[in-house]
């Protein structure tokens, strides 16, 4: 009976020493295998992506900022702006309309008088123009000298005996509503002490006078008639001229010197406006 128990002991003390045993390999295996991979989310990957960008936007921060010179620029100029008199600008009301302006300028095409008029240019002594040379100007008159020949050009030459020059000119009327009275006055003013044959101071013999066209009438003084005395074609009566018109006139004047000699008048011609 005892070897009967003790050799069951014996048998069941094996058996566990075998199932003990044989579990060893297992852990060792187990306890040495690499561990699997975590598993990453959809979720996850998009919450990395998401915080990337956001952290590029935080480094273009930097860049994308105005620097403090920039700030500082704008700055002074809106202060410039602010600081501006109002007199340097114009309110709307001051302004003209693109329908104003499109009006004036039809209402400049629809009137042709200004291109009718297009030879009286600005006004200003020494234009050129369709009547030959502007020599002067008063009122609404024109004085255009158109040319000259015989013994004047730029200026009036003379020597000792008859001298004769011719002015050719145009009085030009600019009021297109009235007509105008009007005297020309010529002035000779010479280079050099000269004396002329006829010694009054108010020329009425045929040696130094005038004649001219368009019932203008004339009159030649110098006083005293030596030196460099300036010589003087004055008109006598008034000339007229009517309405938005051009008129031609043409005027000779004749020198009679009595000294041997060669000398240069320099001229003026004006016009007076009676009206």
């Amino acid at each position: 009976m005892n070897r009967r128990i003790l050799f069951t002991l014996c048998a069941i003390l094996v058996v566990v020493l075998m199932l003990s045993t044989g579990c060893l390999p297992k852990d060792k295996e187990k306890a040495t295998s690499t561990p699997a991979a975590p598993i990453v989310s959809a979720k996850d990957v998009n919450q990395d992506t998401k915080i990337a960008n956001l952290q590029k936007s935080v480094d273009t921060l930097g860049t994308s900022k105005a620097n403090d010179s920039t700030v500082q620029a704008l700055r002074g100029r809106i202060d410039t702006l602010e600081g501006q008199s109002s007199a340097n600008s114009y309110t709307k009301s001051q302004l003209y309309t693109r329908a104003e302006v499109e009006a004036m300028i039809q209402s400049m095409k629809d009137d042709q008088a200004w291109i009718t008029r297009s030879s009286s240019s600005s006004g200003v002594a020494g234009v050129t123009g369709d009547y030959g040379i502007l020599v002067d100007t008063d009122g609404d008159l024109e004085l255009w000298l158109e040319q000259v020949s015989g013994d004047v050009s730029d200026e009036l030459r003379t020597r000792m005996g008859k001298n004769e020059g011719r002015f050719d000119f145009v009085v030009v009327n600019l009021d297109a509503d009235s007509s105008h009275d009007f005297k020309v006055y010529f002035d000779f003013e010479p280079d050099e002490a000269v004396e002329l044959s006829d010694n009054a101071t108010l020329f009425n013999t045929a040696k130094t006078y005038t004649e001219s066209s368009g019932s203008l009438d004339f009159n030649v003084s110098r006083s005293p008639n030596s030196g460099r005395s300036m010589l003087s074609v004055n008109q006598d009566t008034n000339g007229r001229i009517l309405k938005g018109d051009a008129e031609d006139y043409t005027v000779w004047i004749t020198v009679d010197q009595s000294d041997n000699k060669v000398v240069d008048w320099e001229y003026d011609i004006r016009i007076k406006d009676r009206d």
